[in-house]
């Protein structure tokens, strides 16, 4: 990536909890007048992923000249959710704890550029912006992408479209299971099934 986008590699702000969270942040030179069409993308990762998750497209989003000039997009921002990549964590942890974050996030960014944010969540970053609609409806986004990601995970009578793994209630009782007796296992586990050689 051209270094000229580059803004800050080791951006932070503080959480309304005291939490100190990381993030990187590009400009796009040239696009950064402030216009009825303009607008910044913020990047979600998901479970025990970072930033670095979307350093690939990223990268190539930045290199094509033609696209940025078209989509008029002023900033990037790619976060470090809370307890993961470089921001750090506190003893408990909700997905409406990680949506209070971002609203946090987006009161930093937007304080001093009115540009419209459009916020792309994969996987847990999708399950944030959900939590954040939810709580604050779309205060501050004006468009979003959920990227594999259901609004709920788990099967119900009025809800057939679920995870295929976590498909009922009793499904969803054996992963907390699993997950209070062996974290590390678990994420071992989901590690292995996610990275490709």
């Amino acid at each position: 990536m051209r270094e000229e986008y580059r803004k800050c590699g080791d951006c932070s702000y503080e959480a309304s909890d005291g939490v100190q969270l990381y993030f990187d942040a590009y400009e796009v030179p040239g696009n950064l007048e402030e216009t009825s069409t303009s607008r910044d993308l913020v990047f979600l990762h998901g479970w025990s992923g970072s930033s670095r998750y979307y350093s690939p497209a990223v990268c190539a989003f930045l290199e094509d000249g033609e696209l940025l000039r078209r989509s008029g997009v002023g900033r990037v921002y790619v976060l470090d959710i809370r307890g993961h990549g470089r921001s750090l964590y506190k003893e408990r942890c909700t997905v409406a704890r990680l949506a209070q974050d971002l609203k946090d996030f987006i009161t930093k960014v937007t304080s001093d550029r009115r540009a419209r944010l459009c916020c792309l969540g994969s996987s847990m970053g999708a399950a944030i912006l959900w939590s954040y609609c939810e709580q604050f409806q779309n205060e501050g986004i004006a468009s979003a992408v959920f990227i594999d990601q259901a609004p709920l995970q788990y099967e119900r009578d009025d809800w057939r479209d679920g995870s295929k793994g976590l498909r009922t209630p009793e499904d969803l009782a054996g992963l907390r299971k699993a997950l209070k007796e062996d974290m590390a296992g678990v994420a071992a586990g989901n590690a292995g099934c996610c990275l490709v050689d």
